[in-house]
């Protein structure tokens, strides 16, 4: 006899709850003794204009310089002394932050981790000196093989979609950044209708609810919103996303590096995007 997946019946079902300011709230609870909360905003380097492309990824590490009610520091310090953990990455379509806790702890510290990532002060010297941090991260991967190839790969696989650029940007762009600039794109972007709340662990959904919402609204009383649509203006400016037709042959390109003593395939297909997402999810 044989079982398959579909008929196993689901231990737990996700709740989802939309906010007046419009934020996304998706619980869960998991008879683990641990609750994750994942911040997503659907923000990467896709939408970033050619001369600020790097933005989200270098505003991805300010976002733990600190607020005007937390010093930098502060947060990274409440998570280490109650054993929990934080993270961030940042993607083409979206910049994720996430802190896993213990389940007596997560009232706490989501406050917190929310707090931080809504109301980021990027304080103009802490900004000059993470610039310098993610100059040498750009430099440690134009040093990387592996980084190397999927960046020709990306070069390849687009040709007019801002896929095709580096997620961290360029020496030139990010060394021509102003603060000012970083805080515009922070208050355009990190508002609670861009974004998604994921939190799964064993508390009642209710609960989890209550905690992130109550984060939400108390935080989002400091954010320093701008007087006008700003996301409107900024998506008018992004490059555009419209989809590339089928490659017409199969090309192949090699790159070669004298300093390598192995080589490397990538192979790259243009398949369905997010328009049609009955084909990418069967992908």
């Amino acid at each position: 006899m044989t079982h398959g997946l579909s008929s196993a019946p689901a231990l737990t079902a996700p709740f989802v709850q939309r906010l007046p300011n419009g934020l996304t709230i998706i619980v869960e609870q998991t008879p683990i003794e641990a609750v994750n909360l994942s911040l997503w905003l659907g923000v990467g380097s896709a939408i970033e204009p050619d001369p600020v492309n790097g933005m989200a990824h270098f505003l991805e590490h300010m976002i733990f310089k600190g607020t005007a009610r937390l010093e930098s520091g502060e947060f990274e310090r409440a998570i280490e002394q109650r054993g929990a953990v934080t993270n961030a990455a940042t993607s083409q379509d979206y910049t994720y932050y996430y802190i896993t806790t213990a389940p007596h702890d997560f009232a706490e510290l989501a406050p917190l981790q929310i707090e931080v990532v809504l109301n980021a002060a990027i304080p103009d010297d802490a900004f000059e000196r993470e610039r310098s941090v993610v100059l040498e991260e750009i430099r440690r991967s134009n040093d990387s093989p592996r980084r190397r190839i999927f960046q020709r790969s990306m070069e390849l696989a687009f040709d007019q979609l801002p896929y095709r650029r580096p997620v961290l940007g360029t020496e030139a762009v990010i060394g021509s950044l102003k603060a000012q600039q970083m805080r515009d794109f922070h208050s355009t972007w990190y508002r609670p209708q861009s974004m998604t709340a994921v939190a799964v662990g064993n508390l009642p959904p209710e609960q989890l609810i209550e905690i992130v919402a109550n984060g939400f609204n108390h935080a989002y009383a400091h954010h320093a919103s701008p007087s006008y649509d700003t996301a409107t203006e900024a998506l008018a400016m992004a490059p555009s996303l419209s989809v590339e037709s089928a490659f017409p042959a199969i090309a192949r390109q090699s790159f070669v590096d004298p300093s390598l003593q192995q080589a490397r395939l990538v192979m790259v297909w243009r398949v369905p995007g997010m328009n049609d997402l009955a084909q990418t999810y069967a992908l």
